[in-house]
């Protein structure tokens, strides 16, 4: 059996460029809830969700990725992030209302995967690397707060 790499040069060194550019500020779309669980990072709990963007058409397929902290030490930034999850969950069905405790993973992933909600997105910038945060949530079907900008390029790599 050989090994699926024997015809690969190796360099050391390998960059994937991506020319994907952000989503305009401001921007509506219609997404759906691909995944939600939680994760942990340096003693820091979150709830993390993966968003599929299903129109317009020019953003259809990209993927969001939102980072919501319900333990935030700060008590304003705290309230912030339990609105955002509890909007998301009302447009969902509202089920993890119901819950007695802290949802699990499965409680997530369960009563959020496959629902679709209107997100106005924002632009993120640190360093070299920008990409898009989700500002608000709204119900699927609900009227747009803003008009969706042209896209940036005219061909998006896919």
């Amino acid at each position: 059996m050989s090994n699926f790499l024997n015809n690969v040069a190796a360099t050391g060194s390998f960059e994937l460029a991506s020319s994907i550019k952000p989503i305009p500020h401001n921007t509506q779309v219609q997404a759906m809830v691909k995944e939600a669980k939680w994760h942990e990072h340096e003693g820091i709990r979150k709830v993390e969700i993966t968003w599929v963007i299903l129109a317009p058409d020019a953003y259809k397929n990209r993927q969001i990725f939102q980072k919501i902290r319900p333990f935030e030490p700060d008590e304003k930034k705290r309230e912030n992030q339990l609105k955002m999850l509890a909007a998301i969950n009302t447009n969902a069905g509202g089920i993890l209302h119901t819950l007695s405790g802290e949802p699990s993973d499965f409680d997530l992933q369960s009563n959020l995967q496959h629902k679709q909600m209107l997100l106005k997105l924002g632009v993120w910038k640190m360093g070299d690397g920008e990409g898009n945060w989700v500002m608000a949530v709204a119900p699927n079907g609900a009227v747009a707060e803003v008009d969706t900008p042209a896209p940036l390029d005219d061909e998006i790599p896919f």
